[in-house]
């Protein structure tokens, strides 16, 4: 297994990976599947690019020549928020789950955090995501709120858990 930050050149792979996550997932996502389905191949190939160096990234998992997970961090662009880098879109495909594909993004991301110097890292997670929600926890994440209907799929509201992790008290995954 492979861990790494995107390239360009993996654009489509991630459209792929993506996709899937939205399709057999739609209840973890805040992008719809049909929105996703709306991108164009450049969009995929701006979203590859643009997170390949610098403080926004994506970090995949290969097994053999296979992307199999993905996760991403950003930051806001406001200089009073830039301490704080937000995790989004973690996926594994189900055929890989239980192998510590998930915790090594997440470490990988982490250390992206650190080698950046943020001092946190914030994210969401629907309250269907009982798995995932235990692997952030194990990873040293904080539960801090619990928002009600974060999500509206297919007219049924989905509840959110909002977790944080601070550098200055955490080390690894």
């Amino acid at each position: 297994m492979q861990i790494r930050r995107i390239q360009s050149a993996d654009a489509m792979a991630v459209k792929r990976l993506r996709m899937q996550a939205l399709t057999l997932e739609p209840l973890a996502f805040a992008m719809d599947v049909t929105q996703a389905a709306n991108w164009s191949d450049d969009q995929w190939a701006q979203l590859a690019s643009r997170n390949s160096a610098g403080i926004q990234t994506i970090v995949i998992a290969h097994v053999a020549d296979e992307l199999v997970g993905m996760v991403g961090c950003h930051r806001d662009a406001s200089p009073k928020m830039a301490h704080v880098g937000m995790v989004w879109g973690m996926y594994v495909a189900p055929a890989q789950r239980n192998h510590g594909i998930a915790r090594q993004l997440l470490q990988a991301v982490i250390d992206h955090g650190r080698a950046h110097h943020l001092q946190m890292l914030k994210l969401s997670v629907t309250t269907t995501q009982t798995s995932a929600l235990h692997g952030y926890l194990r990873a040293g994440f904080v539960q801090y709120a619990h928002e009600p209907a974060l999500l509206c799929v297919d007219g049924a509201p989905i509840d959110a858990f909002h977790l944080y992790f601070r550098y200055d008290t955490k080390e690894s995954v």
